[in-house]
This record gives structure tokens, C-alpha cells and sequence, in this order.
């Protein structure tokens, strides 16, 4: 396999072999004088462990279009982990990387970039030099192909796949980076600083740092991360070498970035509880002067990503489930016939089908599978899975209060972050046990909460210090060893809690 490396192709991480083409690997991509660096019109962006430029590529592209990255597919030769982006017709031309940048009030000069590294999606927003967002774009994290959850890929790190880790990681940040800089029309070297959010191995994992430590008893943590790399430290080739790029400081070995980002933005007071509900579910609670914090394995099945039929919150996806009169009824992005369902569509169908009597109490559907169209059907391995990730994002909850002797009525208000809490239905989320039965009153869905916190620290420098000092004070409640978390989580395996 040795022969065999990571390239990622506009944010998907694909095996290709060393010493093909990139245009090999983009099947789509218009050749007209048959890939023999004639015509000049097989133009990408790329960066990475790649060929020389030779003479067919000078004599098609400008000085500053190559340096920012611009290559002819045909011509560029693999020769490593390398990151590619593929250009439309319409795009427009990218600015040399010495075009005049204005200053931002409370920022660096130029563009901006905050990014959320999450385990399952990558989502970078963009700011023009004066703090206005002009694109937010997304993409599958590369290291899927390493596993869907954040201790499969400490495993396969830890089994000599770290470096290659990294790479995915750094190829999919670069991507999203240039396609974000194409659709505004500038070069990736116009973005002047980033913050990059994410769960602890997530950012152990970009930054190179062994993410061993998290993979036993005593966990600890290799990095508290809270201050700034160079693009060039990061592997970010996309920007220019000396770019800072800011990583948020972790709480524990599984409360990360993330989650200090996504205080951050929530501003949670006294009495109010965080849950943001992902591969990876972490927990926050804010007592008087006490931060409590707390992680749990919830798994990829809670942003379906384990599930057959499942896909993130993307057109086709069907988001809503509805029982009216004892029809199902659905949403679907972007209407039309659905391709698949997403986690929202999940928890809403676990509730529908439940209350209609289609699963018992503990998930089971006669036939073992239940279609809620001809191509979206969940078979009893995937449902087991879905009742295990929401019980234990509810025990987890549970366990917080349980420390610090609270009771669920004393919850102010619930904030639920992340991807899936931005299209979270509180009222199925309850019903089936997912959060605890809070009134629905005092939940709030704020959606990306940690990419909102990334944003702020972005282009208001002084809240790092804030979010550092908190940081240093969050109290970790460790609930794998805790009697209380695995009676809770037992008790929660039911649809009927």
C-alpha cells in the first residue's frame, strides 16, 4: 500500500496512487486536447506534495495564478498526501496574493477564516476585512475513511496512520479554504488569520500532536491548545506560511475547543445547561460561579452517519417527521423526493414510529426493518444504535445535574448546539428520552454554536483571554467510572423513558 496516498478531491478524501495525475483522479473534468497540457483549460486549485510546475503549465497560467495555487490537471503529478479543488467555468479568477486588503476593526488585516473541525463535517465561514461573513461552506471530514468517531481514529493513529491522519485533516481545511476564496473571488492568500475549532483529538490530530494519551486510563491531555500556530506550522498550504491561525484551548480530553467556543457564544449563566448533541456529545452546566463539564461516546449514529439511509441536513434529506392522523407525514430539504434522512429526520421518525406502534419500547420493528420510503429503511441494528447515542447524551445531562445535586425542574434554559440542534425537534427529542423532560419553553436550538464562538474570537481577539481563563476552571465530571451515568444510561435504553 505504500504506493497508495491520501488526496483530497473538493473536500473528499480519496486513495490514489503516487505518480498519477491529478486529472486521473476527476473523472468529471473536461479534457479538451485529451490531457497533453495544450489547451490550458483543466485548470484546479491544488497544494501539496505535487510535481513542479513544468513549461505547458507557465505557458497557460500567469505568476499569480500559480501562486495561489492554481494548477492544469493534467499536468500536475502525485507525489503525496495533496489537496485538490476543482474550479467551475463561472468561477471567478482568484487575486494575486499582493492585491490591496483593507482592515478589519477588531481583527487582523484582510480576510478572516473561522472553521469548526467536527469529527463528521468540516464548515468554514468567511469574513470580508470589515467582519461581514460572505460565504459558509461545507464538507465530509477526510478521516472518515479512518473511522466515523473520535476513538477509531486515535486507534488507527495510534497504529501508524497519524501522519496520514494529519494530512486528511489539513487537505480537507485547504479545500474548503479555496473553494470559500474561488466563490468569493480572491485568492486563499487574501485570508490573513483563522481560528480553528474542534474537539480535543480533532485538534491534536491537525496540529500533528500524538493523540495517544487520549486513548486509556489515566486520560490526559497532550495539548491544552489557547494560542496560535503559523499556517506553515499547521500545514495549511493554502494560506501564506506566516498566517496565525488561533486554536481555542480545550476543557478536558473530550470536552474541546468546541465546546469553549460554544460557551462562549451560548453566554450560559447561572442555572443554564449546554448539550451539543454529536458524534461526540459533550455537556456543559453553569452553577453560580461553578462550570461543570462532561463528554460521552454518542457515536456517529446521532448525526447519522452509521446509518444506511442516513446523510447530513443537505438537500434531499428528509429533516422532519410527522404523525397526522396516523399517517406519517415528512419534510424534505429543498423539497422533492428524498435521497435520505438526517439526524433531526431520525429522532422525529423514532418518536412517529413509536407513537404509532410500528417499535415497541425497545426499538423493535416486526420484520426486524421498518421503510419509511422504498430506499430509506432502518433495519433494528441501526435503530439499537440510535437508542444507545440518545441515551447516552440524556444520562450524560443527568450526570451533571446528579453532581452538583440539581434537579432537572432547575434547569433555566437548555441550549442545544451543534449541526443537529439547529433542525433538533425539542418535542421528539423529549418524548423518546434524548434530553431529559425539560419544558420545551426553556429550550433553545442556537445550531453551530462552536463555528458562532470561533467566529468571535476571530474578529474580537480580546475574548481569548476569557475563554482560556474558563478553561483553566471547568470542573471535569468523569462519568465512565460513575455508578450513577451507567444506571442512567441503562434505564434510558428505551423509547418509552
Amino acid at each position: 500500500m505504500e504506493h497508495l496516498v491520501l488526496v483530497t478531491v473538493d473536500g473528499e478524501g480519496r486513495l490514489a496512487e503516487r505518480g498519477s495525475t491529478v486529472a486521473a483522479l476527476i473523472p468529471s473534468l473536461s479534457l479538451p486536447c485529451g490531457g497533453g497540457g495544450r489547451c490550458g483549460k483543466c485548470r484546479v486549485l491544488a497544494s501539496g506534495a505535487l510535481s513542479p510546475v513544468d513549461e505547458a503549465e507557465r505557458a497557460h497560467l500567469t505568476a499569480d495564478q500559480l501562486a495561489s495555487g492554481m494548477r492544469l490537471a493534467c499536468r500536475a503529478v502525485v507525489l503525496g498526501p495533496c489537496s485538490v479543488t476543482t474550479l467551475r467555468e463561472d468561477a471567478a479568477p482568484p487575486l494575486p496574493p499582493s492585491a490591496p486588503v483593507l482592515f478589519c476593526e477588531d481583527a487582523a488585516q484582510g480576510y478572516g477564516a473561522a472553521v469548526d473541525l467536527g469529527t463528521t463535517t468540516l464548515v468554514l465561514r468567511l469574513f470580508t476585512p470589515s467582519g461581514r461573513a460572505v460565504i459558509e461552506r461545507a464538507c465530509p471530514n477526510p478521516q472518515r475513511a479512518y473511522g466515523a468517531d473520535v476513538i477509531s481514529r486515535i486507534e488507527a493513529a495510534m497504529a501508524g496512520k497519524a501522519e496520514a491522519l494529519t494530512a486528511a485533516v489539513r487537505g480537507g481545511i485547504d479545500a474548503l479554504l479555496c473553494d470559500g476564496a474561488r466563490e468569493a473571488g480572491i485568492s486563499p492568500r487574501a485570508v490573513t488569520s483563522a481560528v480553528i475549532t474542534g474537539n480535543t483529538a480533532m485538534l491534536c490530530l491537525l496540529a500533528g500532536i500524538d493523540p495517544a494519551p487520549l486513548s486509556r486510563a489515566p486520560f490526559s491531555l497532550p495539548d491544552w491548545f489557547g494560542r496560535e500556530w503559523t499556517a506553515e506550522a499547521l500545514g495549511i498550504a493554502s494560506l501564506a506560511p506566516t498566517v496565525p491561525i488561533y486554536l481555542p484551548p480545550v476543557l478536558s480530553p473530550f470536552v474541546g475547543g468546541d465546546t469553549a467556543c460554544a460557551l462562549l457564544a451560548a453566554d450560559l449563566k447561572s442555572g443554564q445547561m449546554l448539550c451539543d448533541v454529536g458524534t461526540n456529545g459533550e455537556v456543559a452546566l453553569r452553577v453560580g460561579e461553578r462550570l461543570l463539564v462532561c463528554s460521552c461516546a454518542a457515536g456517529p449514529a446521532m448525526e447519522g452517519a452509521t446509518v444506511g439511509c442516513g446523510m447530513s441536513g443537505e438537500k434531499g434529506a428528509i429533516d422532519r417527521v410527522m404523525l397526522i392522523d396516523g399517517a406519517l407525514r415528512f419534510h424534505v430539504i429543498g423539497e422533492g423526493e428524498p435521497k435520505g434522512i438526517c439526524a433531526s429526520g431520525l429522532i422525529d421518525a423514532l418518536d412517529a414510529l413509536y407513537r404509532r406502534g410500528d417499535l415497541s419500547e425497545s426499538g423493535y420493528a416486526e420484520g426486524g426493518e421498518i421503510a419509511l420510503f422504498p430506499s430509506i429503511v432502518l433495519t433494528g441494528e441501526e435503530i439499537r444504535a440510535l437508542l444507545s447515542a440518545k441515551s447516552a447524551v440524556c444520562a450524560a445531562m443527568c450526570s451533571l445535574l446528579h453532581a452538583c445535586d440539581r434537579s432537572v425542574e432547575q434547569i433555566d434554559r437548555l441550549v442545544l448546539a451543534g449541526g443537529l440542534g439547529s433542525r433538533l425537534n425539542p418535542r421528539s427529542a423529549v418524548r423518546i428520552g434524548l434530553i431529559p423532560p425539560i419544558p420545551i419553553d426553556r429550550i433553545d436550538a442556537v445550531g453551530n454554536a462552536a463555528l458562532e464562538g470561533a467566529q468571535m474570537l476571530l474578529l474580537r481577539p480580546s475574548l481569548r483571554r476569557r475563554v482560556e481563563e474558563e478553561a483553566t476552571k471547568a470542573e471535569v465530571v468523569e462519568i465512565a467510572t460513575d455508578p450513577f451515568f451507567a444506571d442512567a444510561f441503562v434505564k434510558g435504553l428505551t423509547l418509552a423513558p
